[in-house]
This record gives structure tokens, sequence and C-alpha cells, in this order.
């Protein structure tokens, strides 16, 4: 989801402390570069990916509760993604080599964060895995079968973050281009890393990121937008770094990148207008899900189950496909979650209600209780990572003039 910002210089800066190599391992190669090596990375894979969904009805619990936000969508259907958009933006974390994320969604010092909606939110999300030693998560960043020779095998990745204490990632304006239904973005970083051997060191690179227009991914899985290549290089130098960011993917396509939506100051905008791939927390994923049913990205929405669901809590996917046939849009309002740990593993139930608007331009109203499933990160040592998924959902259709606040207080009952 977007988030306040402020400018500086027109770059986002995030200061991450890491737990391993820096050089080749800030790209994922973690082979450490040399004094003056170029680094390459390349890396191409198929465009689908998991995505999520939600929804099965069945009922109902009565009560009091107050929403905790509300996300309302346009009532029109979504049209071909175009993109994402960057603005600037400071994210500061201290160390936390040894933190625990919280069932919130937190990582104690370092907070957690999983979000694919934009190409700077990957790189951020990549950096922060490796500062909270989730290596099979940052390793999930990068897109599936890219060469060897590009990305190394996962024990290699991981070993080569043995030396660095601290990183600050600056990330550049993103640019970018499109060919062929597929999305590519442009990220420019400036990478100053503190490492137990070597002392400060600088680079400057240039990460490339791809998509498969998400209109276009119609079946399973969904290939969410993920680090395809990047090339970096230590410099000496932090104003010729500076320097260096503005034109370190000057090969890598235009100075704009495509539209994959539009960005809002409304964080609960769920609009077809807009492009939500977040799984930090069960709230934004649920926020996620309806957005991608408005955009009528059904392969995506049900990307957001976790695999392996049950039947008769998610349908085959023609049959889930099928059920929103009639959807001309959905309105969604979240109540307060409600989390939950234990055994390495952490919950959230999250009361919802949910206002469609039909085809016909008649509405029904839903109120219901989602549930999210996440295996401890740090827990998680091998891939493939599994992130925030939906388990079940307990849904029920109410009365349109329902007081939808009582329903919410108690549908999420332990």
């Amino acid at each position: 989801m977007n988030r306040p910002s402020r400018s500086f210089r027109g770059q986002r800066t995030i200061t991450l402390l890491l737990a391993t190599c820096i050089s080749l391992a800030l790209l994922a190669a973690c082979r450490g570069p040399s004094d003056s090596a170029s680094n390459s990375l390349t890396a191409t894979s198929p465009a689908t990916a998991a995505g999520g969904s939600a929804a099965t009805l069945t009922s109902t619990a009565p009560a009091t509760a107050t929403p905790a936000a509300t996300a309302t969508s346009a009532a029109t259907p979504t049209p071909a993604p175009t993109g994402t958009s960057v603005g600037t933006a400071t994210v500061t974390t201290a160390p936390a080599a040894t933190a625990t994320p919280l069932p919130d969604g937190s990582t104690g010092e370092v907070k957690y964060l999983d979000d694919r909606s934009t190409a700077a939110a990957v790189i951020d999300s990549y950096y922060r895995a490796i500062n909270a030693k989730q290596y099979a998560r940052a390793y999930s960043y990068w897109e599936p079968n890219t060469p060897a020779d590009q990305l190394p095998p996962f024990d290699q990745f991981q070993q080569g973050y043995a030396t660095t204490t601290s990183v600050q990632v600056t990330i550049g304006d993103v640019g970018g281009g499109a060919a062929a239904g597929n999305l590519y973005f442009s990220v420019p970083v400036m990478l100053q890393s503190a490492t137990t051997d070597k002392g400060d060191e600088t680079f400057v690179g240039c990460y490339t990121l791809h998509i498969g227009n998400p209109a276009n991914q119609t079946e399973p899985p969904f290939e969410s937008l993920a680090i395809q290549k990047a090339s970096v290089t230590q410099v000496t130098g932090e104003q010729s770094a500076k320097d260096l960011l503005d034109t370190v993917c000057a090969d890598q396509g235009s100075a704009q990148p495509p539209q994959l939506g539009t960005p809002s100051e409304n964080p609960n905008d769920i609009s077809a207008d807009r492009y939500l791939d977040d799984r930090t927390n069960g709230v934004e994923e649920l926020r996620s899900y309806y957005n991608a049913i408005n955009r009528k990205e059904y392969a995506r929405a049900y990307g957001y189950w976790e695999p392996n669901t049950p039947a008769d809590q998610l349908p085959a996917f023609n049959d889930f496909r099928n059920g929103y046939a009639d959807t001309a849009s959905v309105a969604l309002t979240v109540g307060a979650p409600v989390n939950d740990a234990g055994a390495g593993q952490l919950y959230t139930s999250i009361p919802a209600t949910i206002v469609a608007t039909m085809t016909d331009g008649s509405t029904q109203t839903f109120v219901g209780c989602y549930t999210t499933h996440l295996a401890q990160p740090t827990n998680q040592a091998e891939p493939p990572f599994h992130p925030l998924g939906f388990q079940r959902a307990n849904v029920g259709k109410v009365d349109n003039s329902a007081d939808t606040a009582t329903l919410m207080a108690s549908v999420c009952k332990p």
C-alpha cells in the first residue's frame, strides 16, 4: 500500500542492517565483488506465479464491532493493467538479526514487508528479508528458474551474506518499458555497506524487474512482479555514487516505467485503477485480493489462498472465476484484525463487510471472517518460501440494511 513519503532528491532511502555479504549478495549472487569489478546478474523466467483469493460463503455471527478501515472500488470493469509509480519515501530499520516476526506482521525493530505492488516495494521487501535473516524469503523475490550463473544455488546465496553487518540502500527514479505483453522496471540503487572483513563499501547498480501483464495471466499460477536480473559495480566516494545513480539504468528502457496502477493517497482504495499485491499482513492481503477481483485478475486473486486449500473453502479455479461473472465491483470494509500465534505459526482473523455491485446494478452485502496463515519466516529455512495466505473464510449474505459494524464485532470469535 502507499505509505507516507518525503522528498530526498527524487530518491528513496532505505536503511537496513543485514547479516551477511553485501557486494553481489546485495543482488542475490552473494559472491562479494572485487574492489573495482563489475558484476552482472541476468535472469529470465515464465510470467506466472501464485497470487491469492478469499471467499466461501457459509455463515455470519451477531454482535458489535467497529470497522477499522473502509476500502471502496470503482463500479467499472478493470482496465488492462499498466504499471507502477514510485514516489519518494524514507524507510529506516534498525538491527534485528534475531528479530522474530509478530502476528501483526512486524519483526521487532525491523518491520516485516512483503509487497510486490511496485518495483521499489519489491526491492525494499527483498532487503528487509535479508536484514531479518529470512533468506528463503529473499530468494523468492527472484524469478523462478533464474539461471545459476545469475542467481546461485540457495546455499551459496545464503552463505554469501556471512560478513555483512549493515547496508543502506538508496533507490533512484524507476524507469522501464513494455513489450509483447510483458512489463519491465529498471531500479537504480546505491548500496552502502559495512562488513566485518572489508570495512565500508559502496556499490551502484541496476535491478531489472519483470511481470507478465496481469490481465493476460488468466490461469493459475499467477507470477507476481519479481527480480529478473541485476548488475552492480563497486565505486569509491559517496558523491560519485550518487552521480552514477542517475545514469546506471540508462540502457534499461525509458525514463518512465509502465503503469500497473495509479497511486492513491487513500490506503483503503482497492479500486480497479490501483494495483495492490501486498502480503505484509492479513488486512493488506484482503485488500489485495479484492483489488484483484475488481481488476478481473482472477488468477491473482486465486493465488492468495494457501496451496491445497480444501474444496469446501476454495472451489476449482474455473468455478471460482465463474462465481464472479455477475459482479461488476466490490467495496470492502475491514474490522480490527485478531492475531494469534503458536508452534511457529502466525494467524490473523479479519472481520470484513463486502458490498458487491452486480452487473444489473443491484447490490448484495456479505459479512464474514477471513483467516490468514504464515509459518514464521525465520523458520522457513529452505525454499520455496510460503508467503502469507488465506486458510479459510466464513462469510454469509446479510440484508443490505443490516448493522454490519455490529455483525463484524463477533464474526471472528475463536
